[in-house]
Order: structure tokens, then sequence, then C-alpha cells
């Protein structure tokens, strides 16, 4: 067998060193591993071989800021899992107390229910928090925006607004189940001012939107800061020049850059530096190419599509890349 083999072996051989040869100094026609006299002529033109790369060239993954901006999906509210025509107090006593849903919608809408005030008062489960006696600007969201966070909350029309401070867990699951929307659950103060009443259930259907705000905002109506958001100064609002924008080290990234009417921004690794008053929360997101850049968070408490115009709300990757928010970027689509 071994010297049946040896000649296939040798032939094999050579016809690779041939081919060495040939992608080396090139060469005319090789035959057994040879060199024909025209290959050897000192005047043979020596024509490099391209070897292909055997790696396949990937197309860079498209950025965030590339994307098309979606509509925000339909809230679903969570099952209880209860029997058909199942009243909400039947639900409580079946569930117990404390029962909630962690999830915030990113279109920003919820109904007004209330909680509190004469004749109900009650303790609130926030540390250092006042009781719910009516008296103060409270809410009850801690399952979604954690205690103390502060929060804007406005009409449908967008044109009575409040500012409230998260105090108590709640709403139920039930209560939002049954009202087929998540819930903010206030103060009787927010209610008259928002609606005019003193109490809000959620069969009523009180449509609000909030989100949240600055904790340095005061608590209390905030009428008056409703057209603060397209205003100069904080980060995400237009710009011509980086004097346009306040707080230290901030630029302006300009109209030629792509960023319609320019836009206020700053270096960030983590956090960015936030606003009192009608402006959106900012929000540390990982920019292509470079560090993280500050940009506005999406506001549909001041602007109806949740941005000013030229602009789209588009989920971007904190530089942790462990999280991401809903940003205000250009609107590339559409």
């Amino acid at each position: 067998m071994g010297a049946l083999a040896w000649p296939r072996w040798r032939s094999w051989r050579a016809g690779l060193f041939g081919i060495g040869i040939c992608l080396s100094g090139g060469c005319g026609a090789v035959e057994s591993g040879k060199r024909t006299p025209e290959a050897t002529r000192p005047d043979a033109e020596v024509v490099p071989v391209a070897v292909p790369d055997a790696t396949p060239l990937v197309p860079p993954e498209p950025s965030w800021l590339d994307r098309c901006a979606e509509p925000a999906p339909e809230w679903i509210p969570a099952d209880t899992r209860g029997r058909e025509g199942e009243s909400v107090l039947q639900c409580l006593r079946r569930l117990g107390p404390g029962v909630v849903d962690d999830r915030i919608p990113l279109d920003q809408i919820y109904e007004l229910t209330t909680f509190g005030g004469p004749g109900d008062e009650q303790p609130t489960q926030c540390e250092a928090a006042p009781d719910a006696d009516g008296t103060w600007f409270y809410a009850a969201n801690r399952q979604r925006f954690g205690c103390g966070t502060r929060a804007r909350l406005v009409n449908a029309e967008r044109s009575r607004c409040v500012v409230v401070e998260v105090a108590d867990l709640g709403p139920h699951l039930c209560v939002e189940e049954a009202g087929k929307r998540p819930a903010w659950d206030v103060s009787p103060l927010a209610a008259r001012h928002l609606f005019g009443v003193p109490r809000a259930g959620w069969s009523e259907h009180r449509r609000v939107i909030g989100a949240p705000v600055s904790a340095d905002t005061p608590l209390g109506p905030c009428d008056a800061h409703l057209n603060e958001g397209s205003r100069r100064g904080s980060i995400g609002t237009g710009c011509t020049s980086a004097s346009d924008c306040g707080g230290e080290g901030s630029i302006c990234i300009t109209s030629a850059d792509g960023w319609p009417g320019g836009y206020c921004t700053q270096a960030c690794t983590d956090t960015c530096p936030e606003m009192a008053g009608g402006h959106p929360l900012p929000a540390c997101a990982s920019m292509p190419g470079e560090a993280g850049r500050c940009v506005a968070r999406c506001d549909f408490t001041l602007f109806e599509a949740g941005c000013r115009a030229g602009y789209a709300c588009l989920l971007a990757p904190h530089p942790d890349g462990r999280s991401e928010n809903a940003v205000c970027a250009p609107a590339r689509c559409g």
C-alpha cells in the first residue's frame, strides 16, 4: 500500500511546491512543480497575485441614532386572573395589599386617582414623608419612580400643570386593571388644580400625562412653566453656539452637524445636570465613535410628540450598557 500511495503524495506535494513558487515570484505555465523556460526568462513580467481574505466583511451595526421612531406600544394592563365580573373590591380582597405594577408607559399617559385628605388621613410608606392628609402635593408611584421623586402632571390639553412628590406605594394592581391604564394616585390638591374636583376615582377616567422632573422643582401648580421646554439653556434646547447653553462644559451641536436648530449638550459618563422648572430631564447616552453625551429625555408633558420640532423619541443605551432611556434625537426617518 505504501508503494502505491507514494506517487500520489509526491505528485500532490510537487503541485503545491509549484504554486508556492508562482505566488512568491510569478510564473507562466506550471507543470509538475517546475517552471517553464518562459517563466524563467530574465525579462519576464512579474504579475502579483492577490490572495483573497478568507474573513468576510461585516458591515458595522447601525447606531441608535439611525433608527426610526416607532409609536409607543398599546398599554396592556396586567391580568390579576380574577373571575369575570369581579369588582375592584373583590379583587383587592383576593390579592391583598401591596400588589402593584412597576412598568412605565412609554407614552407617559396615566389616569388620575386620589387618596388621603380630610377624613381619609393615612400614613405614607416613604421614610420621612409627611402623612397623606391632603395638605401637600404628594403622590403614590413608588414602584415606578422611587421615594422622593418629583413628577410633573398635566391634563390632556397641557393647559394645567402640577408637580407632586412620590411618598407612597400604589396604585394597586386591581385599580389599574379596572381602569385599563396605569395611574397616578395623588393628593386631592392636585386633582383640584388639574380638573377642579376634590377627588377622583378610576372609573372617571381623568387622563393625565406624567414625567419625572428635577428634584429642585417646587411642588404645586406649574402652569407658568409649560412653555419653558423649548427655551435655550438646558440640555436638548436649541442653540447656535456654546454661549446659548447653560452649565460648565456645555457645547452646541449645530444644524450643520445634522441636529435641527442646534442642540445643547455636554460630555458625560453616568449622569447629567438637571434644571428645575419646565425642562425635560437629561440622560447620559452612549454616542457612536465618542464618549457619552447628555441628551434630553422624551417628555410628553411639554411636547405633544415627546420632543421639540425636528426631533424624535428614540431608545438610547447608557454608556454602561446596562440600561437605556427614551431620548430626543434628530428625526432621520419620515
